[in-house]
């Protein structure tokens, strides 16, 4: 199952990449609270997929969801076995090359704010 969805999240890249079809793209490095990280995001629409890894650490965390008016965003994190393991809510400004906000545990025990702006 892990195997899977890798695959179909690999295969979206590549699709998205041939059919031209992201409208923006971003990297950054930033932190999730005081942990540094590097953000990958592709943008179609109001689609989101991207990755991120935190520094030091050689696997990528991934995730997808939505923004609305090209701003406010939210989007779900998934761990190795294809569930949600956290959440990110905030905004996006692919003008500035920055986004912000916070990133929350999938119960919602935890909150850390979060800065990325481009590398």
């Amino acid at each position: 199952v892990r195997v899977y969805f890798y695959k179909y999240f690999k295969l979206s890249y590549i699709e998205l990449r041939l059919t031209k079809k992201i409208k923006k793209i971003f990297f950054g490095n930033g932190y999730i609270g005081k942990y540094p990280i590097f953000f990958e995001i592709h943008k179609n629409e109001n689609k989101i997929l991207g990755k991120y890894q935190y520094k030091g650490h050689t696997n990528f965390m991934l995730f997808s969801g939505e923004i609305n008016s090209d701003v406010i965003f939210t989007i779900n994190e998934y761990n190795g076995y294809e569930q949600v393991f956290g959440t990110f809510k905030g905004k996006l400004d692919f003008e500035t090359q920055r986004m912000s906000g916070v990133w929350e545990n999938k119960d919602g025990t935890k909150q850390l704010e979060f800065e990325v702006r481009r590398k």
